[in-house]
C-alpha cells in the first residue's frame, strides 16, 4: 500500500474542510473523504513503499525543528477530469515550498518513490483535496459546494504525519514545535 506525509490543519481549519467534506458525503456527489477516515491536509509526499521506523524518527527529529505556520486558503482549483479533483488552494509561499522540499530530502532514503512525479520538488502543486472519485458529470456540483468554504479561510498549520492508505491508516503523526506524537487513528 501506499503512503503519503501530510500537513494538518488547527481545529477551525480542519473543522471548516470537514463541512465540505460532509457536504459532498451527504449530497452523494463525492462521499470518500468524509468516510476515509482521513483529515484534511496537505500532502507533502506519496511513497510507493516506506521504511516506517526511519521515517518515524527522521520526521519526529524534523518536526521538532518546524514551527506552526499560517496557512491561508485563497482560491479554489481542478484537476481536470477524467478523473476531476475539487481542490482549496493555499498561498504558495517560500515557506511552503522549502518545507515540502525538506520532506523530500528527508525521505530521501527511506522512500521508494512512484513512477509519476507530481508530488516532487519543481512539479509539487500545494491543494487541499475537497472533492475527488465522482462522476465527471457532477463537477458542476462539485465546485457548487466546494464554494461554500469561505475565503480567505486563513489557519495554521500545526502538524504533520504519515498515512499508509486505501483504507486509510493513520501510522504516526507530530505537532510541529514540539515533537509530541501520537500512534494510530486521531
Amino acid at each position: 500500500m501506499p503512503f503519503a506525509v501530510h500537513i494538518f490543519f488547527d481545529d477551525q481549519t480542519d473543522r471548516a474542510i470537514r463541512s465540505i467534506w460532509q457536504e459532498m458525503t451527504d449530497c452523494g456527489v463525492a462521499p470518500y473523504l468524509g468516510i476515509s477516515g482521513n483529515r484534511p491536509h496537505i500532502s507533502l509526499a506519496l511513497c510507493e513503499e516506506l521504511n516506517q521506523a526511519t521515517c518515524q524518527t527522521q520526521l519526529e527529529s524534523w518536526s521538532i525543528q518546524v514551527n506552526p505556520f499560517p496557512i491561508s486558503f485563497q482560491s479554489l482549483g481542478i484537476f481536470p477530469a477524467p478523473g476531476a479533483v475539487v481542490f482549496a488552494a493555499p498561498l504558495v509561499t517560500v515557506e511552503l515550498l522549502a518545507l515540502q522540499r525538506e520532506v523530500d530530502g528527508m525521505l530521501d532514503g527511506c522512500c521508494k518513490w512512484p513512477e509519476f512525479d507530481f508530488y516532487r520538488p519543481g512539479k509539487w502543486i500545494p491543494h487541499c483535496t475537497l472533492a475527488m472519485e465522482f462522476k465527471d458529470d457532477q463537477l458542476p456540483r462539485a465546485l457548487e459546494i466546494a464554494g461554500h468554504l469561505k475565503l480567505p479561510l486563513d489557519g495554521m498549520a500545526c502538524g504533520v504525519g504519515v498515512i499508509e492508505f486505501r483504507p486509510v491508516k493513520h501510522l504516526f503523526n507530530y505537532s510541529l514545535g514540539k515533537g509530541s506524537s501520537s500512534r494510530g487513528s486521531l
